[in-house]
């Protein structure tokens, strides 16, 4: 969900898109969430990049790889 409506010149962007339950949404419409009386439970931000070597795991425990896992 757009917290600022497309409508009233809202982008979509990592800082303006929430998930937000069908219901809620329904709720919410084409209105700022203030103006629906909701709260955002937090704000919305651009998640950080995270390294590719975040997702490599080394289950086989090889002494090599630790340097490209951070695992020193």
């Amino acid at each position: 969900d757009h917290v600022i409506p497309k409508s009233m010149g809202g982008q979509t962007t990592w800082e303006n898109c929430v998930l937000s339950h069908k219901a809620v949404n329904a709720i919410k419409r084409n209105r700022t969430p203030e103006q629906a009386g909701l709260c955002l439970l937090r704000k919305p931000v651009r998640p950080k990049p995270l390294p590719i070597s975040s997702s490599i795991r080394n289950p086989n425990n090889i002494p090599d790889w630790n340097i490209f896992l951070k695992f020193n």
